[in-house]
Formats: structure tokens, C-alpha cells, sequence
């Protein structure tokens, strides 16, 4: 899964301290929220979408450490009060914003939707993210898991596909065409074979 560190910009006018970074990581889960939010923000051809969402990890950057190799400061927990923190998606990107306790506004930087590189069909088959899932299920519960029962979380998915492949317990293409989906949704670099 990957983790972006996004700067956090205050109203003008706030003399309190506040957060510095947030931290986000973006499961599957989130990214296909943040995908259906574009997808409903480009249909309706409204100029954004919001939703409440505590996604973020608040940090403040530790001044009394030494800077780190890559010359960032260390970070430490935000111990402030968060309010409304929403995730707000457009038709080109997305970011986070709410207020502190005191009232003053907090935003973090914009996030461009094509940096989530979501592919939820494969490129040379017509098996998607979810038919994935589907099929851990099934490898989780056994033959006769239900509908109800919950799909595998993305890391847990990509373990039950590869122990499937490994013993031989799915045809190569269809696990390799699901393992290729998942890793994809779970962030890693991959390489999609027809």
C-alpha cells in the first residue's frame, strides 16, 4: 500500500501551531472511494465532491532533531484537535482539508488522480479487481463460501492467490491474471501480461 506525506497549509490568519504533514495511506479501499467520488464528480459535471473521512495521519515536524539524511525534519505526532476532516475529490484530483479546534481551516496539498494509477480490469482480459476478491473468497471460505461472507482484504487476496498458484490449485492464467490485479491495487509496480 502506498503512503504519501502531504504538507498541510493553515488559514493566514493562524497564530496557533498546527499540523505540519498528513500522512496517507492509500489502501484499496480508498482509492476505489476516491475513484467512484471522480467517477460521480465527472457524471453530475459538478466541480467537486466531499465526503467525511479520517484518512490522515497528523504529524508536526520534530525541530529539536537533527534532519534526517534526505534533509526533512523527523516527524512526531499532531496532538491537536482535528474537526470535519473531509476528503474532497474533483474531476483532476483530491485532497483533505477541515479545522482545528480552534476554528481556523487546515488543507493539505492536492493529489493528482492519475498518481492512483487504478486499474480496475486487467488490460488483456475482462477480470477485474473485484472478480479477484471474489475468487479469495472463495479460496478463504472454501467451496462453499457464501455471497455475505467478507471479501479478503488486497494483501490477504494476494496470499491466497499465490498459495493457490503455488500448489496448484488454480489455472496459471486466470491466478496470474488475479495477482496481477491485486498487486496492482495494492500499489506495487506491475508488469500486465497478455
Amino acid at each position: 500500500m502506498p503512503t504519501y506525506i502531504l504538507n498541510i497549509h493553515d488559514d493566514k490568519e493562524c497564530q496557533a501551531p498546527g499540523a505540519d504533514k498528513a500522512i496517507v495511506r492509500l489502501t484499496y479501499a480508498l482509492r476505489n472511494t476516491i475513484s467512484q467520488m471522480a467517477g460521480m464528480v465527472r457524471a453530475l459535471c459538478i466541480f467537486s465532491a466531499a465526503d467525511l473521512n479520517e484518512t490522515p495521519q497528523f504529524m508536526i515536524e520534530d525541530m529539536d532533531a537533527f534532519p534526517l539524511a534526505d534533509g526533512t525534519q523527523p516527524l512526531l505526532p499532531y496532538s491537536g484537535k482535528m474537526k470535519d476532516t473531509r476528503l474532497v475529490v474533483t474531476a483532476l484530483d483530491f485532497f483533505w482539508e477541515g479545522s482545528y479546534a480552534n476554528g481556523y481551516r487546515w488543507k493539505t496539498d492536492c493529489f493528482a488522480l492519475s498518481n492512483l494509477n487504478i486499474v480496475e480490469k486487467h488490460p488483456y482480459y475482462k477480470y477485474t479487481v473485484y472478480n479477484a476478491l471474489e475468487l479469495a473468497r472463495i479460496f478463504k471460505y472454501g467451496d462453499y463460501a457464501k455471497i455475505n461472507d467478507p471479501l479478503p482484504d488486497v494483501p490477504e487476496a494476494i496470499a491466497l492467490i499465490g498459495n493457490a498458484l503455488k500448489n496448484d490449485n488454480i489455472g496459471q492464467t486466470t491466478g496470474r491474471v488475479a495477482l496481477e490485479l491485486l498487486r496492482n491495487a495494492n500499489g506495487e509496480d506491475v508488469v500486465f501480461c497478455p
